[in-house]
């Protein structure tokens, strides 16, 4: 693990607290995502926090809590960091009156006043139900509340048959019987596909972050591969790929190693996969 130790500046040197963290993070080669999860914060308030916009965060005491969170993960010095930001301001309790006044309650009050609170609107539907609810009690015998009776069923006639004897041929009255189709013959399952190759494969020799997404914006791999984990992706291109501690991790794109070199800046690699 880079350890990464910001020495007190000069008071004048122009830096602000966002810019010393953001260079903190870029020499530990940590994408803003892995920072993002280590810490369990959304990605947008560590970009706010970066570019010292306090406005699109919670307020003062939220900005230093998380300022002095991302110094502890990146081994700053947090009393820098925290002495460049704005001091959170102190609510004062304003009491009126006297301390000594008698309590007394809202609920204390004669009928009297508190009847003008009430409204007729209420009074009236509190009548209906009440005289709706009379009109039940009173008079169930009447046709409205009373159900349809279901009509009786139709008797059921029954046909005697006489008994047929031995050898004698029963008489049909309708066409012969048709005999009974034949199952149709199985269909033989087709054959399952072999599996396509993953189009790229991540080995981690050492703990790196890593960030897949499709070309539909859809993120298929966000996390910390940790030393020795093996994680292929297959999919459709494009993928847009960023690997951070590129010396930690082998990339290999269909079947080829992906030399993550040129590619790399400030410890950090991206690149598509057409």
């Amino acid at each position: 693990m880079i350890e990464n130790q910001v020495q007190a500046g000069a008071p004048g040197d122009g830096q602000s607290a966002g810019a010393l963290m953001r260079q903190g993070r870029e020499r530990a080669g940590m994408h803003l995502a892995a920072l993002a999860v280590a810490l369990k914060v959304p990605v947008k308030r560590l970009e706010a926090l970066e570019a010292d916009r306090h406005d699109l965060l919670p307020g003062p005491v939220f900005v230093r809590a998380l300022s002095a969170s991302v110094c502890r993960c990146l081994k700053l010095d947090a009393a820098v960091v925290l002495a460049r930001l704005p001091e959170a301001r102190q609510l004062e309790l304003v009491v009126e009156g006297s301390l000594n006044q008698p309590f007394r309650p809202a609920s204390h009050g004669s009928i009297a006043d508190a009847w003008p609170q009430v409204s007729r609107p209420a009074l009236i539907a509190g009548a209906v139900l009440l005289l709706a609810a009379a009109l039940v009690y009173f008079m169930p015998d009447l046709g409205f509340f009373q159900r349809d009776e279901a009509p009786a069923p139709a008797p059921m006639v029954t046909e005697q048959v006489a008994p047929v004897a031995q050898g004698e041929a029963v008489p049909s009255s309708g066409p012969p019987p048709q005999a009974a189709p034949a199952p149709p013959a199985p269909v033989p399952a087709p054959a399952t596909a072999p599996s396509a190759d993953p189009l790229v494969v991540f080995s981690a020799r050492r703990s790196t972050w890593v960030e897949v997404v499709d070309g539909a914006g859809a993120v298929m791999l966000r996390r910390v591969l940790n030393a020795g984990e093996q994680v292929p992706i297959s999919g459709e291109p494009v993928l847009r790929v960023a690997v951070g501690n590129v010396g930690g991790v082998e990339v290999k794109v269909r079947g080829q190693v992906l030399d993550l070199g040129p590619l790399a800046q400030n410890n950090v690699a991206r690149f598509e996969v057409k």
